[in-house]
């Protein structure tokens, strides 16, 4: 971050508080607020909502111990605002994730000014998927209006936080995010002023959740904040052209025709706002789930014998998968439509067995590829082994031996095709080891 920004996130955005406001809260004689004023008050506002959605009734929820025997992370902390209001009213530990040195070092000063040095952690620069904190060692992740910088590494974010919080943690965060049906093209000006590809939508968000083992709560969309919050800015910016020491005009009129464009993208309805809640389950239910529904699949469908009938007798046997055609000589394109289908998918095995272990697959010297060992001496493991025709394939002619890793259910259908072949005692699935 250069000077210039700094300037102007602490004289124009909101002070120590730089995300977007909730203006929609603003009461009373808050409501006659104008500029800067409004803008900090307006902040300020949006870290208390968070603070009650991270900590509600004083807990993190879900019976949880009470704040401040709790401890937080702040991904994308800025100049540590959110964690000295939580560490003050709260009385919780706070660990400040940011990668801005400029902006950590704020921090530091400002929090030993605050008195809350004791409390609030600043650990150095760390990435939101690099924070070096160990395993479930956090009661709360927050983040406000930051994952989206993160861009197409927003999912490890999403891991990142599933990895530090404990059994029965929350994550609540607030980002900018697109609608599913906004089309890209569209907010290329915004794009652009962030030096984005894209940006995530909800769904997104939800989908990375649940991969890592959260628990989606609720996404409550307070995007008539958005417009409301970047027009008070550039209100304010506009004003101090000319005026705002330390900062270029060209600066500012650069600003405001990136602020303009989030104003447009959130006018025109491309854009949404607001507070995510997830939960970490207690236990490791979210794991047993995601076994229970691929052994109820599996059960369901791969056991099935329609599934056996389809698959081993018009598929490719015990080749189940796509077929290399385009490897078909003369005479095997003339094939009956089934021998066919069986040739193209032993073809495509040969070609994956030839990629995993190259030198052999040229006749050269036997091994897997830069130094490894010879086939004979390796481990091959198969994810997704259908009926083990590749496992089998590579047993028998590479000599090496073949695994399928635990969990993957096609044990009813292995072990009568696997007694026909001597390769067996090679194949680890032979063991059920499915």
């Amino acid at each position: 971050m250069n000077s210039s920004e700094a300037i102007f996130q602490h004289e124009v955005w909101g002070g120590e508080h730089i995300h977007i406001g909730l203006h929609s809260k603003l009461e009373g004689e808050h409501v006659k607020l104008e500029g800067v004023e409004r803008i900090k008050k307006a902040s300020s506002l949006s870290t208390e909502e968070i603070l009650s959605r991270c900590f509600p009734s004083g807990t993190n929820g879900n019976g949880a111990p009470p704040s401040a025997e709790c401890t937080m992370v702040d991904l994308g902390c800025g100049y540590g605002g959110t964690a000295r209001v939580a560490a003050k009213k709260l009385g919780c530990k706070v660990v400040c994730i940011n990668v801005s040195k400029r902006e950590n070092e704020t921090n530091v000063a400002m929090t030993k000014e605050a008195g809350l040095q004791d409390k609030v952690i600043v650990p150095g620069e760390k990435s939101f998927f690099e924070t070096g904190l160990p395993d479930a060692s956090c009661d709360v992740v927050a983040s406000q209006d930051a994952l989206l910088h993160s861009g197409p590494e927003r999912h490890r974010s999403m891991a990142e936080a599933a990895r530090v919080l404990k059994p029965g943690g929350r994550m609540v965060f607030s980002d900018i995010m697109q609608f599913k049906e906004t089309d890209p093209k569209d907010l290329q000006d915004v794009y652009n002023r962030c030096h984005l590809e894209d940006m995530s939508t909800p769904e997104e968000y939800i989908k990375w959740g649940k991969v890592h083992g959260l628990e989606f709560v609720e996404f409550v969309d307070m995007a008539e904040n958005l417009a409301t919050h970047y027009g008070s800015v550039r209100d304010v910016l506009v004003s101090r052209r000319g005026n705002l020491e330390g900062v270029e005009d060209e600066f500012i009129d650069n600003m405001v025709r990136g602020i303009e464009a989030w104003i447009s993208a959130a006018q025109r309805n491309l854009i949404c706002w607001g507070y995510m809640t997830f939960t970490k389950p207690d236990d490791d239910s979210s794991d047993d789930n995601a076994t229970d529904a691929i052994s109820a699949t599996a059960e369901g469908w791969y056991n099935s014998d329609n599934a056996f009938n389809f698959y081993f007798k018009v598929w490719g046997g015990e080749h189940i998968h796509v077929g290399l055609y385009s490897k078909l000589n003369a005479e095997e394109a003339k094939l009956p439509v089934l021998d066919r289908i069986k040739k193209a998918s032993i073809l495509n095995a040969e070609e994956l067995l030839a990629r995993c272990f190259p030198a052999s697959a040229n006749g050269t010297s036997g091994t897997n590829g830069n130094g490894a060992p010879h086939t004979s001496e390796s481990t091959m493991v198969d994810m997704g082994s259908g009926y083990g025709g590749s496992a089998r394939l590579a047993a028998k002619t590479l000599g090496c031996k073949s695994t399928v890793p635990s969990g993957l259910a096609c044990v009813s259908a292995c072990p009568p095709i696997l007694s026909e072949d001597h390769a067996d005692k090679k194949v680890g699935s032979l063991r059920c080891n499915v």
